[in-house]
C-alpha cells in the first residue's frame, strides 16, 4: 500500500492541514492543556503554603511604600558608599575577566577533535565570557590564598593586584576587538528581532538580579555571613593574613569564594568600613548574573532558540533560594557556577575527546572544591563517565577496528589525570586543615579521622553531623524519599530545617516531565543527557547528605539546560506548533518564585539604607533584634573586655570587642560547666580563667524548662532544678545587669 502523505499547506489543502494528526513524537494540544492545568494547580498549592511571606504582601507592601514616601529616602554619604562598593565589585570582576581571558586562550591551544571543531561554529559568546570570568575568579582566589598564608593582606597589595588585573582586562579587550570578538554563529543573537516572549523572559531574568543587587549592597544580616562568610574574612583582614579564628570552626571550611571578598574588603576599606562590606556583598552577588549568563550561553551552544534559552535562565533566576544566597553574602551560587562549568566541560570531553574541554573540567572542578566540599560528588561522577566512555571506545574498536579516536586506555589515563589535577587545584584549603588539625576533612568525621582544634572535638563533630541530617525532616521514611520533588517544590520553607530551610518554586517540577518525555522518546543530544544525568547524580548526593535547599542549587543549572535542550529536540520532532504555548506556560511558573522574592525584599526593605536615607545602625536594629546589645558592647565596654556569647547565633561580624562563643552548639561550654560544677563559685572560677568579663545570653529558651538545653529528661527532677538554679545564680547573683529584656540579657561579671 502506498504511504499516505501529509497535505502541504495551500488553499486547496487548508482544511486537511488543520486536522492533520500530531506527529507521534510531538506534544499536541492535550499535552499543552495538561501543562496549563498543571501550572494553575501547582501555583495554587504552592501559594497555599506561603502564608509567612506571599500571604503577608498586603501588609508588607503598603508599609514599604510608606517608608519610601514618609521618611527620608536619599542621603548623599550613604548613597556614595553604596555606589563605591558597587564600583569596587565591578573593578574586581573586570580583573577576573582579564586573568580568565589568558587562561581560556591557553586552554584553547590544545588541538580540538574534529567533532569539537564543528561545534566551535555555534559557540556562544555568553558562555565564553562566563568561563573567562569564572576561571579568572578562581585563579585570583588561589592567589589571595597564597598571599594570606604569607601574611600579605594589605591595602597596598590589594591596589597593586587590582591595577594588574585591570591591565590584563584592558589587554584582553584590545585582543578581542582585533580578533572581531566571539562570533555567535547561532549562539547569542537570533536571526529575528526579539518578540514579546523573549522580552518578558529577559525581564524575568533581570528582575530578581536587580533586587538581589540592592539587597547585597545593604549592611549584612544573613546568618551564615555574620557567622563566617564575612566574619572570618574580616578577621583575616584585621590580622593581615589567614589565621586561626578562635572557636570559629567555620574558619577551617574551604573559603575559595570568600577570598575574592577579602580583596573587596581591602579595596573598600580605603573609603571606609561601610564601603568595604558593600563591596564584599556585591562581589559575591556577581556570581548570580554570571550563573544566569552561563545557563543562557550553554543552552544557546546546544542549538536552543533564544526564547527557550532566556526562559530556562528565568527558571534559575526565579529560584527564591538562589536570590537569598546572592543577596546575603553566601557562596552556593558561586559553587553552582563552577559545577555547571565542570558538567559542561565533561559533556564536551565525553563526546569530542577535546583536551581543551578536559583542562576546563579540571579548572572548574578544582575551583568548585575550593568553594565547598559538596563538589566532591562530581569527583565520584567522573569515573562513571570515564568507564562508560572507555567501554564505548572498546566496543567501537572491536566492531570497526582501531580509528583515530582515543582508545580505552587513553580515555582512562586522561580521566585519571583530570581527577588528579582537579584534586591538586582544589587541595590548598584541605592541606591547610591537615597541617593545623591533623585531618583534611576537619571539622567533619572526627570519629573516623581524629583531629583537634580549639573549641571542637569528636563529640561535637558527631553532633554536628546529626544536626545536618535533620534538614528535610527526621526520621525519613520511604514516602519522604519518593515525594521529595513535590515536597521540595511545594512545601519548602525558610528557617525551618524540617522543610529544607529554603524555597525552590514550582518551575522545575513542571519542566521535569518535559525532560523525562524527551529522554524517553527523542534522540536527545549526548551532552544534554549527561547534563541531566549529572543533575540527577547531584540530587541523589544531596538527598543522602544534608538536605538544605541551597546545597541543591548546583544541580539545577544543568537541569535547566537539559530542559531547554529537550524543548529544542521536541521542536525538531514536530513540536513547533505548540512550542510558544509551552514556553509561555513554563515562563509563567516563575511568577510564584517572583512573588516570594518580592515578599522577602519588601520585608527586608534595603532601599533606603542603600540610598543613604536610613542610617546603618537603624537598619541593623530593624533587622537584628540583638544589635542594640552589640552597640552597647562596642561603645560602652572597655577595649580589653571579653564577651561570652551564649545562644546568640554566633554573629561575630558586628562585634568590635574580643569574644568567645561555641560554634554551632552555642551553649555547649555552658552546659559542661553546669554539669560538672558543684556551686556557682566553681562556674565563675572557670569563666574567669577564660578571661571572660561579660556575658550576653539569649535567655528566653535557656530558662524555659520545657525547651532549655540545661534540662536533661534522663536526670531526676531535683538534679535539673539544681542545674537551673545554678545557671540563674551565675547570671543574676552579684552581676551588674547592663541591659535586659524578655529575650536577651547583658551582664558584667563580679570583679570584671
Amino acid at each position: 500500500m502506498r504511504a499516505l502523505k501529509r497535505p502541504t499547506p495551500g488553499p486547496s489543502a487548508s482544511a486537511a492541514f488543520r486536522v492533520a494528526p500530531t506527529p507521534p513524537d510531538g506534544l499536541g494540544l492535550p499535552a499543552t492543556r495538561v501543562a496549563v492545568a498543571g501550572l494553575f494547580l501547582l501555583t495554587a498549592l504552592f501559594l497555599w503554603q506561603r502564608g509567612s511571606d506571599v500571604g503577608r504582601l498586603p501588609e508588607v507592601f503598603p508599609s514599604f511604600l510608606a517608608s519610601l514616601v514618609q521618611t527620608r529616602l536619599f542621603g548623599l554619604r550613604g548613597a556614595a558608599e553604596s555606589a563605591l562598593g558597587a564600583l569596587v565589585a565591578v573593578a574586581v570582576v573586570l580583573a577576573w575577566c582579564g586573568l580568565g581571558d589568558i587562561v581560556v586562550r591557553l586552554t584553547e591551544r590544545f588541538p580540538p577533535e574534529s567533532s569539537a571543531a564543528k561545534r566551535e561554529a555555534r559557540r556562544s559568546s555568553a558562555l565564553v565570557w562566563s568561563r573567562k570570568v569564572a576561571f579568572g575568579a578562581g585563579l585570583w582566589s588561589l592567589l589571595w590564598f597564597g598571599l594570606g598564608i604569607a601574611g600579605f593582606y594589605s591595602k597596598a597589595v590589594a591596589v597593586a593586584a587590582l591595577a594588574g588585573g585591570l591591565a590584563l582586562a584592558a589587554a584582553a579587550g584590545v585582543r578581542n576587538r582585533r580578533a572581531g570578538g566571539v562570533r555567535p554563529g547561532g549562539g547569542d543573537h537570533g536571526e529575528r528581532r526579539r518578540g514579546g516572549l523573549e522580552r518578558v523572559a529577559l525581564g524575568c531574568v533581570a528582575f530578581p538580579v536587580l533586587l538581589a543587587l540592592v539587597a547585597a549592597l545593604a549592611p549584612p544580616t544573613g546568618k551564615d555571613a555574620l557567622i563566617y562568610h564575612l566574619a572570618v574574612p574580616k578577621a583575616f583582614v584585621a590580622a593581615g593574613g589567614i589565621v586561626e579564628v578562635p572557636y570559629n570552626i567555620a574558619g577551617f571550611f574551604p573559603l575559595g569564594a570568600e577570598m575574592n571578598g577579602v580583596w573587596a574588603l581591602l579595596l573598600g576599606s580605603l573609603a571606609g568600613a561601610r564601603v568595604a562590606e558593600a563591596a564584599f556583598g556585591a562581589v559575591l552577588f556577581a556570581f548570580f548574573p554570571l550563573l544566569l549568563a552561563l545557563v543562557y550561553g550553554w543552552a544557546r551552544e546546544q542549538g536552543v532558540g533564544e526564547g527557550w534559552a532566556l526562559t530556562v535562565s528565568a527558571l534559575v533566576a526565579a529560584i527564591p533560594a538562589a536570590y537569598s544566597v546572592a543577596s546575603s553574602g553566601y557562596v552556593d551560587v558561586a559553587l553552582s557556577v563552577y559545577v555547571a562549568l565542570a558538567v559542561h566541560a565533561l559533556g564536551r570531553w565525553s563526546t569530542t575527546a577535546s583536551r581543551a574541554s578536559l583542562v576546563a573540567f579540571v579548572l572548574a572542578l578544582g575551583f568548585a572544591l575550593s568553594v565547598k566540599p559538596l563538589a566532591a560528588f562530581l569527583v565520584i561522577f567522573l569515573p562513571v563517565v570515564v568507564l562508560l566512555r572507555a567501554w564505548q571506545a572498546e566496543r567501537r574498536k572491536s566492531e570497526a577496528g582501531a580509528g583515530p579516536a582515543p582508545g580505552p586506555g587513553g580515555i582512562v589515563r586522561d580521566g585519571l589525570v583530570a581527577l588528579l589535577g582537579a584534586a591538586i587545584l582544589g587541595s590548598p584549603w584541605y592541606m591547610r586543615n591537615w597541617v593545623l588539625t591533623g585531618s583534611p576533612l576537619f571539622p567533619f568525621y572526627l570519629d573516623v579521622w581524629k583531629a583537634s582544634a580549639q573549641g571542637w572535638d569528636t563529640e561535637r563533630s558527631v553532633l554536628f553531623q546529626v544536626f545536618l541530617s535533620l534538614y528535610g525532616g527526621d526520621p525519613k521514611s520511604v514516602v519522604h524519599y519518593v515525594a521529595a520533588p513535590v515536597r521540595l517544590s511545594l512545601m519548602a520553607q525558610p528557617e525551618q530545617p524540617a522543610y529544607y530551610d529554603g524555597v525552590l518554586g514550582i518551575s522545575f517540577l513542571l519542566g521535569l516531565p518535559l525532560l523525562l518525555w524527551a529522554l524517553w522518546r527523542l534522540p536527545l543530544d549526548a551532552e544534554l543527557r549527561l547534563a541531566a544525568a549529572a543533575s540527577g547524580w547531584l540530587f541523589v548526593g544531596w538527598f543522602f547528605s544534608s538536605q538544605q535547599l541551597r546545597f541543591l542549587l548546583p544541580a539545577l543549572p544543568p537541569l535547566a539546560v537539559a530542559i531547554a535542550g529537550a524543548a529544542a529536540a521536541g521542536t525538531r520532532s514536530g513540536l513547533s506548533g505548540r512550542t510558544r504555548s509551552l514556553q509561555w506556560t513554563l515562563l509563567a511558573t516563575t511568577v510564584a518564585g517572583h512573588l516570594v522574592i518580592v515578599a522577602w525584599f519588601l520585608e527586608q526593605n534595603p532601599v533606603r539604607v542603600v540610598l543613604g536615607g536610613e542610617p546603618r545602625a537603624a537598619y541593623l536594629e530593624r533587622r537584628l533584634d540583638h544589635y542594640p546589645y552589640y552597640r552597647i558592647v562596642n561603645t560602652q565596654l572597655p577595649p580589653d573586655a571579653r564577651l561570652w556569647l551564649i545562644n546568640m547565633r554566633r554573629d561575630t561580624y558586628h562585634l568590635e570587642r574580643p569574644h568567645l562563643s561555641d560554634y554551632a552548639f552555642e551553649d555547649y561550654t555552658l552546659r559542661k560547666y553546669v554539669d560538672t560544677a558543684r556551686d556557682v563559685g566553681e562556674v565563675r572560677d572557670r569563666v574567669r580563667a577564660a578571661g571572660i568579663t561579660h556575658v550576653l545570653v539569649r535567655h528566653d529558651v535557656l530558662f524555659d524548662y520545657g525547651r532549655s538545653p540545661i534540662v536533661d529528661e534522663r536526670r531526676p527532677r531535683e538534679e535539673n532544678d539544681r542545674r537551673m538554679a545554678l545557671l540563674r545564680s551565675f547570671l543574676l547573683e552579684g552581676t551588674r545587669v547592663l541591659r535586659g529584656d524578655r529575650k536577651f540579657l547583658l551582664v558584667e561579671l563580679p570583679g570584671a
